[in-house]
């Protein structure tokens, strides 16, 4: 019989965590599915996951399912928690506590708790999706991201926005997008290049005048994962800007079409070594790092995920995913 350990963190939404949690224990308790349940800070959400999988009988462990439910935080480190106990990859479920979250409206998952919940229960077996995933030598930490991880321009500019004084009064009014004009062109000022060496594709690539660096990973989907063949990362990277270079870059990254500039630089591969140097700003799925050095090792994987994207009815699909279904249905 299969078993679900519930990760809840009731902490960081409060209120609105507790009341998406009672809905769902609400929903469990009449379906009568077996499960087990433990509240914990994210902090110790990959101790915890961890402790499941050591705990766990392994004739037990072929038939649990580890559900995560709270930030978008919550559910990677559960991941990194399960990988640590290096026994078995159990599949994870995820809900999210927060309005969105970007990576479930990518693989199709409802924003909907009850909806999500149904996409769990309703399957039978893994779906495969990319992660990526970060070893940093200097600092001795390995971290997990579903998006990209942004060093340079990028992440200087999103770290001078939130942390702009008169963010909360153009926010009131509803003018943040003035904000951004000015505090993109304020750090194209105030931003220097930087040296970067990346092995990338068994080659050594050396760059002295880099403006930003951006490892992203892309969510494919796999009922099997012999079936993951294509878990690559996508570099990009952008060297010698001046300011003429730099509007043409805006212009063509908003069509698509940044990769035909001869300053743009595209790689694809599953493993990637970078090393800089100087002290950079880096955000990796939108959250801010600490300004750092970069010796960092970069590596694409593939992880069981514990749903039935099309079970539940169109409607209560994200949009991006009635977009994708109906393309297909044409």
């Amino acid at each position: 019989m299969r078993t679900f350990f519930i990760i809840v963190d009731e902490h960081t939404d409060k209120q609105r965590a507790v009341a998406i949690w009672n809905k769902i224990r609400s929903y469990l308790n009449e379906q009568k599915i077996n499960y087990r349940f433990s509240k914990t800070r994210p902090e110790f959400a990959a101790s915890t996951a961890e402790k499941i999988v050591r705990t766990c009988p392994a004739q037990q462990l072929n038939e649990c399912i580890i559900m995560a439910v709270g930030r978008h935080s919550l559910m990677l480190d559960t991941i990194r928690g399960i990988k640590n106990a290096g026994k078995k990859e159990i599949p994870v479920a995820f809900i999210t506590t927060e309005e969105n979250d970007t990576f479930m409206e990518k693989i199709g998952v409802s924003s909907s708790p009850i909806a999500a919940l149904k996409q769990i229960l309703n399957a039978v077996r893994p779906t495969y999706f990319n992660l990526g995933q970060v070893d940093e030598t200097t600092h001795d930490s390995r971290r997990l991201f579903t998006d990209k991880l942004d060093i340079g321009f990028d992440a200087y500019t999103a770290n001078s926005l939130i942390n702009a004084r008169s963010h909360n009064f153009f926010s009131r009014f509803h003018l943040t997008f003035l904000l951004k004009i000015w505090n993109t062109f304020t750090s194209y000022i105030n931003q220097e290049s930087f040296e970067v060496t990346m092995r990338v594709n068994q080659k050594y690539n050396f760059y002295k005048h880099t403006f930003s660096v951006k490892i992203e990973n892309t969510p494919h989907i796999a009922n099997t994962q012999q079936q993951r063949s294509d878990n690559e990362l996508e570099i990009e990277l952008v060297n010698n800007m001046n300011f003429f270079f730099y509007l043409l870059f805006s212009i063509a990254r908003h069509f698509g079409l940044q990769y035909k500039l001869p300053f743009v630089h595209r790689f694809t591969s599953s493993q990637v070594h970078l090393v800089i140097k100087s002290l950079e700003f880096g955000q990796i799925d939108g959250a801010q790092m600490n300004n750092r050095f970069y010796d960092v090792f970069f590596k694409s994987f593939s992880y069981p995920f514990w749903y039935d994207i099309d079970s539940i009815p169109l409607s209560d699909l994200p949009k991006n995913s009635k977009r994708k279904k109906s393309s297909a249905k044409k």
